[in-house]
């Protein structure tokens, strides 16, 4: 499966031809709305949507991922993970269409976002629009704040707030970041999200 790390401040229509890991990383926001829609018009093809947000204070990112699956065989699994700080927002809006002929489809959705200001906006949008009926298709979707736990057993460890903060946001990151297959591209999200430039 290749790697393609996608320009976030363009939409981006994409027919899949071959299996791929199609990435998106951004820790500035923008006003502007972003789209990635992947058309699949081959059969067996496999995708991945991975996308990895950490925004600033006051930062914004309306994002929508479309799958539209329109022969039979193929996959899509979209997993977004976004880090809001304060006065941050969040958009999401998550498609998938699988077409009457598309029979033996996979496509799975999974959005999930880490509070870490206050004031935080977000907004998770799941659309499903299924004609076939042998199919697996399903969402879901999370928000969540630092366990404070977690905080209080790094702080026992002499480790001070913000570093411990730091810290709890690489793991939640970490997961989906190691599932980019692409050491190159790995590298490049892990140094603009402001991590460790190593393997996780």
């Amino acid at each position: 499966m290749k790697t393609i790390l996608l320009d976030t401040k363009k939409n981006q229509e994409i027919s899949v031809s071959e299996d791929t890991q199609f990435v998106l990383a951004e820790n500035r926001g923008s006003e502007d709305e972003f789209s990635l829609n992947l058309i699949f018009q081959k059969p067996g093809v496999a995708s991945e949507i991975l996308g990895v947000f950490h925004l600033p204070e006051g930062g914004k990112i309306h994002l929508t991922t479309s799958s539209n699956h329109l022969v039979p065989g193929t996959s899509c699994q979209t997993y977004i993970k976004a880090v809001l700080n304060e006065k941050s927002d969040f958009d999401y809006r998550g498609e998938i269409l699988i077409a009457k002929e598309a029979q033996q489809t996979t496509a799975y959705l999974c959005d999930n976002v880490l509070a870490v200001g206050d004031d935080v906006k977000r907004n998770s949008r799941p659309t499903l629009r299924i004609e076939a009926n042998d199919v697996k298709a399903s969402h879901g979707s999370t928000t969540g704040r630092i366990d404070q736990s977690e905080l209080y057993y790094l702080e026992s460890r002499g480790i001070g707030k913000r570093e411990s903060e730091e810290i709890i946001i690489e793991g939640f990151l970490a997961g989906l970041i190691r599932k980019i297959k692409d050491e190159d591209v790995r590298k490049l999200v892990l140094d603009k999200m402001g991590l460790k430039n190593e393997p996780l």
